[in-house]
């Protein structure tokens, strides 16, 4: 008979293994259910050893490293520019790591491995299977070009991604499974097609090549060599071959009979992110080809030149006679142009990043996102002058500036929630909001003549506004498009818009359904009516191919982030300058023309070594180190338990993939993803410990 005692502590395991299970089946969706289930059963365990009189220890080999990063976490917050914050970042960290004992403690026996293990995985797919629905909703929406982002549905889409490479690595192991029944099989690729596809969906980067890493890394471990270097081969020939598109086209539309002839292309030679016209020229942000020149004659365009910038041209604007071209970095280039050439008058760096400009009266006009507008006069091209700058956000409330138009003296500022503003210009010493505007969706294009504000209301339409009473704008008429208007252009019966999938239409006023014009690879960078013709711009390049691209934006940042980062070490070389958020400190270390911020750096290892110093940076690596052991030896002694052997290739695999995401991604300091490391790092010892214990005992048996 069971004494009280070992009653109590069977009903604090069953509990405390409940909670496990609410842990385990929330790993990849709540955070807040996934912290009731690790604190439920972390807590369950200690009061069963309260109960007990003693603890149960099952060492992973990990303690003296972990004891050693909080004691490498706690110097560097005693000498942290900010120790508040980073000994409360460091506890957030230190807490996660009992994750580990959780599979040690309560799988104990191969029922209880099963159950847990399948039931995250089980519900890791399901989870994903909500977010291909809302990823469908994305991409009918346009989403993916707009925001250049998956859907974030249950965590930040860069989480997501991370969390999804880690399962598709580990469904995949079970492919290698040989003694596996056709209905499983069957259940195993289904599984796997949703994961891929919510991976793909994701449109994360860094969880693509964390993923194609541990599936290679799977692949070698089951020493399918051939597999391996095919999979090898075509990735690098996609790489080589992968080649972008940018093109100008010239379209002839005739409104009356709505007809249509497209009859001139021309490669750019860089990628168009915008044009703009000045006489029979049209002018080009060719991005890292900087500023091209083109003529229009005889329904054709000649490339004359290409005029090199300092940082790649994003958008381009013609002001009399003048050229103003916004580069990457936020500069902006004041630039005369000759029959042959450019010349800069000057150089605006502006204090902020700059989302997009528009020019009034002689005033440039920085949209500044939270930053607010900045206004600079630019009579004297060759010496602009700052005048002010004007910002609505606070502690409480961020407001995020777009983009805008002026019209009479009427600046409408498109906000990024929803709505737009109507700022008084008459008097710049006294600028004052005048009325808020709400729309249905984030106003993604403009246009506008004397009489009318004309917006792409998102996924809604076209609204036209009157502005009869400039300071009231009065809605006459909304008509629905087909895809988001991107790029809107104003005819007399009508308007031509592209929307962000590339297609070009015509949209009638008078609420008649759009024609559809023509349609190229990616989404329209610029339209401008020059004579009797259209020219357009477009540029196309994969999203996976962007992943070495010099040029990419997210790249650059990046490249940037790891300068900063050698920087913030060469002054604080031992131990760092703490587990603190990084916006303020980067904006002191980062180039002059760099006038971005963030809160960390996005790489795990830069980030340990200016937050941690070298002290905390070597304990980080050994730490790593340690982990991959403690997952070899795993796979060895699982030789003899195919199931076990394949489960074990997988986390081992996953645990690669973390690591190479972890280059272009701070996921050591994510939540969800540190938890899942230490899940697959408890689970691979608690196969250990399966191993050693309970089927030894079981083939006895037999």
């Amino acid at each position: 008979m069971k004494s009280r005692n070992e009653v109590i502590i069977e009903y604090l395991d069953r509990l405390g293994f409940g909670f496990l299970f609410i842990f385990a089946a929330s790993l990849t969706t709540s955070i807040f259910v996934n912290q009731i289930g690790y604190y439920g059963a972390l807590l369950i365990l200690l009061i069963r050893f309260s109960v007990q009189g003693k603890i149960e220890k099952h060492k992973t080999g990990l303690e003296i490293f972990y004891i050693l990063l909080i004691l490498s976490e706690i110097i560097s917050a005693i000498f942290s520019l900010n120790s508040p914050q980073a000994f409360h970042n460091s506890f957030k960290r230190a807490i996660l790591l009992p994750v580990v004992y959780l599979p040690v403690y309560y799988l104990r026996n191969e029922k209880r491995f099963k159950r847990i293990f399948y039931t995250f995985l089980i519900f890791a797919v399901l989870g994903m299977l909500v977010y291909l629905f809302f990823a469908y909703r994305h991409y009918i929406y346009q989403l993916y070009t707009r925001e250049a982002k998956g859907p974030s549905i249950f965590q930040y889409v860069m989480t997501a991604g991370g969390l999804m490479s880690i399962v598709t690595i580990i469904l995949t192991s079970f492919l290698f499974q040989k003694e596996i029944k056709l209905k499983y099989k069957m259940i195993l690729l289904f599984g796997l097609i949703i994961s891929v596809s919510s991976l793909i969906s994701s449109y994360t980067r860094a969880a693509w090549v964390g993923t194609i890493a541990g599936v290679f890394f799977l692949f070698l471990l089951n020493k399918k060599w051939t597999f391996a270097a095919i999979v090898f081969v075509m990735i690098g020939t996609f790489f080589v071959f992968t080649q972008t598109t940018s093109e100008l086209r010239i379209i002839n539309f005739d409104e009356k009979k709505i007809s249509f002839n497209e009859n001139f292309v021309i490669k750019s030679g860089g990628r168009a992110h915008g044009i703009d016209k000045l006489n029979d020229n049209i002018f080009v942000a060719n991005y890292e080809s900087g500023i091209s020149k083109f003529k229009f004659s005889g329904n054709q365009l000649i490339k004359i030149f290409d005029y090199n910038t300092p940082s790649p041209a994003r958008n381009i604007s013609v002001y009399d006679s003048l050229i103003f071209a916004q580069l990457l970095d936020s500069r902006i280039l004041i630039l005369k142009p000759f029959e042959d050439s450019i010349q800069i008058l000057h150089t605006i760096i502006p204090k902020n990043f700059v989302s997009s400009f528009t020019i009034y009266k002689n005033h440039l006009i920085l949209f500044e996102g939270e930053n607010g507008i900045t206004f600079i006069n630019v009579e004297n091209p060759s010496e602009p002058e700052f005048l002010k700058s004007i910002n609505y956000s606070n502690n409480k409330n961020k407001v995020v500036f777009s983009g805008g138009v002026v019209i009479k003296n009427y600046l409408y500022a498109f906000l990024d929630d929803k709505k737009f503003l109507v700022i008084d210009l008459n008097d710049l010493s006294k600028i004052s909001i005048v009325n808020e505007i709400k729309t249905e969706d984030v106003v993604s294009a403009a246009t506008y003549n004397n009489d009318e504000l004309i917006i792409a209301d998102g996924i809604t339409g076209v609204k036209i506004y009157n502005l009869k009473n400039p300071q009231n704008p009065r809605l006459i008429l909304g008509i629905a498009t087909k895809g988001v208007a991107k790029i809107i252009h104003e005819l007399n019966e009508g308007f031509i818009y592209a929307d962000y999938g590339g297609s070009i239409y015509y949209l009638p006023k008078n609420g008649a359904s759009p024609k559809f014009l023509t349609k190229v690879k990616d989404k329209v960078t610029g339209l401008v009516k020059i004579n009797e013709a259209f020219v357009y711009s477009y540029f196309y390049r994969s999203r996976l191919s962007s992943i070495y691209d010099p040029f990419h934006p997210s790249n650059i940042e990046r490249i940037n982030q790891i300068k900063v980062a050698f920087k913030i070490f060469k002054d604080y070389p031992v131990i760092g300058v703490g587990n603190i958020d990084f916006n303020e400190i980067y904006k002191k270390y980062r180039d002059a023309h760099d006038k971005m911020s963030y809160g960390h750096l996005h790489n795990n290892y830069t980030h340990i070594l200016a937050t941690l110093g070298t002290f905390g940076f070597i304990i980080f690596l050994i730490l790593l180190i340690k982990i991959l052991f403690i997952h070899i030896e795993t796979i060895k002694m699982t030789k003899e338990r195919s199931l076990y052997h394949n489960i074990s290739k997988g986390l081992f695999s996953a645990f690669v993939g973390i690591s190479i995401s972890g280059l272009f991604e701070y996921n050591f300091g994510d939540h969800e993803i540190a938890t899942m490391l230490w899940f697959i790092t408890g689970t691979s010892v608690a196969i250990q410990r399966l191993m050693s214990n309970y089927f030894p005992i079981a083939k006895n048996k037999e």
